[in-house]
């Protein structure tokens, strides 16, 4: 029974010593993001563009950061290795950090891209915006962009 404990409390020992504490920096003074993404779901999703007109397979054909008011806004992803029936969710956040809409769909099994449209955009101020993509309670990505007035929208 001693040599049990003995053990057992080496074994918690080891593994104490070797967990990572959550302000742990990298490559300098730059703390560490707030999400962690496992690694199972990082190839699932890729080829991420923003922009505004779309060719059928839901490629966008016009990449841009900057939008004009009113202009629709779309974000397209392929999908990877991501299984059927994964939910993503794409969150639109606005000036101040303001949630303005979010969107949910599910992967199908058949399915080579993924698409999110904002195309009520008339009434967001000029400003920052962002635009992320979850899988679950992981973040897979974040795009920014802005809105400018109207005729200063340009492509990235």
């Amino acid at each position: 029974m001693r040599r049990w404990k003995t053990g057992a409390i080496g074994a918690l020992t080891v593994l104490l010593g070797c967990s990572r504490p959550d302000d742990l920096t990298i490559a300098g003074d730059e703390p560490m993001p707030e999400y962690r993404v496992p690694l199972r779901t990082l190839p699932w999703l890729a080829d991420f563009k923003l922009g505004t007109a779309t060719a059928r397979s839901g490629v966008i054909t016009h990449l841009m950061n900057e939008f004009s008011p009113g202009e629709p806004i779309y974000l397209s992803m392929k999908i990877n290795a991501a299984p059927p029936g994964t939910i993503v969710t794409t969150y639109w956040y606005g000036p101040g950090n303001r949630v303005l809409s979010y969107e949910t769909k599910t992967i199908s099994s058949d399915q080579g891209r993924m698409r999110f449209v904002q195309d009520n955009t008339l009434d967001w101020p000029e400003g920052a915006y962002r635009a992320e993509t979850w899988i679950g309670e992981y973040k897979l990505k974040e795009h920014r962009f802005d809105i400018v007035a109207e005729g200063g929208a340009r492509g990235s």
